[in-house]
């Protein structure tokens, strides 16, 4: 009977031994265990560490995007000053004039002289006043004007050789010396206008030298900086610069004749003639190069 309970015992033992893991099993476990949760913990790194490049990669597309924006602001801003700078000018404490169909308008103070496509206005004390392409000149400051609109300047020692005075553009006129001389007033430096006139391509001729204009075989003489307005055997418009004088001639029969020493412009055919030369002056002044930016 022990015997038996003896050997039972070992049986039992032995089935013990099988099913509780040794000391190993455990260990292993345990380093199967820790390894899992090392993975996990470099897939949680790993994780970060893709999430962070991926949001530096949109903080570098943000910032760069509002890098751009900010340039294309500026631009934007610069080219609208430019056009704004290019198209409106603001006159203060000076005292001009400009004859507008045989009515003279003082602008004293400050006022604005602004163009937008082919029209021109003055903006004086809240009021806009479209005007036409005769100058507009200083009062109180010898010979000088200003062209309200684009203007072909003719010079006649070029005789292949028209250019575009811009719009805005100022010339003034020295009558001190000997001889007359005229300057395109810029900037840097004043540019000299030698043995020139303008034209608008139209009707209206502005003389910057002393010239005779002849009307039905009865003279006239306009001083420098002074114009005429011819139609075609219809009203003539004519202003003297020098005795501030608005001249209307309602018809005329002959062709309407300047002349100088240099040369003779048939202000009715729109020709000049010059030495043994002779031209007809271009109608589209804005499609001549300009004489500012020229090379």
């Amino acid at each position: 009977m022990d015997m038996n309970n003896k050997e039972q015992t070992n049986i039992n033992q032995d089935k013990l031994n099988e099913e509780t893991p040794n000391q190993h099993q455990i260990e292993n476990s345990q380093d199967i265990i820790n390894q899992e949760q090392s993975n996990i913990e470099e897939k949680i790194i790993d994780d970060k560490r893709k999430n962070k490049i991926k949001l530096k990669k949109k903080l570098k597309i943000f910032l760069i995007s509002i890098i751009f924006l900010l340039v294309v602001s500026s631009v934007v801003g610069i080219v609208y000053n430019r056009y704004e700078t290019l198209n409106k000018i603001t006159i203060e404490d000076h005292e001009l004039y400009q004859y507008l169909n045989g009515v003279k308008y003082d602008y004293t103070g400050k006022f604005s002289l602004s163009k937008s496509g082919e029209i021109t206005n003055i903006e004086y004390k809240g009021i806009n006043i479209e005007v036409d392409d005769t100058p507009i000149y200083y009062k109180t400051e010898g010979n000088k004007m200003i062209l309200p609109k684009n203007m072909e300047i003719v010079f006649l020692r070029i005789v292949n050789k028209n250019y575009k005075l811009p719009y805005f553009s100022e010339i003034e006129v020295d009558t001190a010396g000997k001889e007359t001389s005229a300057y395109l007033k810029l900037s840097e430096k004043n540019e000299y206008l030698e043995d020139s006139f303008l034209y608008n391509g139209a009707d209206l001729y502005v003389f910057l030298y002393e010239t005779k204009i002849t009307i039905d075989n009865k003279d006239y003489t306009l001083s420098p900086l002074s114009y005429i307005n011819v139609l075609y055997k219809d009203q003539i418009n004519m202003y003297d610069k020098q005795t501030d004088t608005y001249t209307i001639i309602p018809t005329h029969k002959k062709d309407v004749i300047a002349q100088t020493n240099d040369y003779k412009i048939n202000l009715s055919t729109d020709m000049v003639l010059y030495d043994e030369n002779s031209k007809l002056l271009i109608k589209n002044v804005d499609d001549l190069p300009s004489y500012v930016n020229r090379k």
